[in-house]
């Protein structure tokens, strides 16, 4: 038995791809002579991509993904989300996160992540100019960082398997 070890990168990057490793039906294996030698260095036998072998156990993706940090920025009107997972940019609702300070809060209304992105670990959401100017008509984040906070509900995004957000 040859055990695999994906990186956190490498699993990102299949997450990201909605038609492989979802369930039995689209999870296969094929490999060539040179994956793996045995202890007499002898080649394993391939398996052609034409004659993947099918997977015998599948364990669905069950962990719910994690918000690790933000950043955001008032002059470019954008605000960055780092999850620990790549996440579904389409099940995304802005209004499920509360930018907030010591003294203020604002649920975002209008905003929308930005045009062009892509499921991924890093998600921007371009903060719309409505929102913008009633974060700085209420002075949130404007001064220091370290007074800037973020929380939001389990139903603000899901991970590619749709699994929801750890709230926080």
């Amino acid at each position: 038995v040859v055990v695999v070890h994906l990186t956190t990168a490498d699993l990102n990057e299949l997450k990201k791809l909605t038609l492989v490793a979802t369930s039995p039906l689209n999870t296969f294996v094929s490999l060539t002579a040179a994956f793996v030698r045995d202890m007499s260095h002898n080649a394993i036998i391939s398996i052609p991509t034409s004659a993947a072998l099918n997977v015998s156990s599948f364990a669905r993706d069950s962990t719910r993904p994690m918000l690790l940090a933000f950043e955001i920025s008032l002059n470019t009107s954008l605000l960055l989300l780092t999850f620990d997972e790549s996440v579904n940019i389409t099940s995304l609702i802005p209004q499920q996160f509360v930018l907030y300070s010591t003294t203020a809060s604002f649920t975002f209304i209008s905003s929308v992540v930005r045009t062009g992105s892509v499921n991924d670990v890093i998600v921007p959401l371009a903060i719309s100019h409505n929102d913008l100017n009633a974060i700085k008509l209420d002075r949130i984040c404007i001064t220091s960082a370290s007074g800037c906070y973020l929380n939001w509900s389990d139903s603000a995004v899901n991970d590619m398997a749709t699994n929801p957000v750890v709230a926080g």
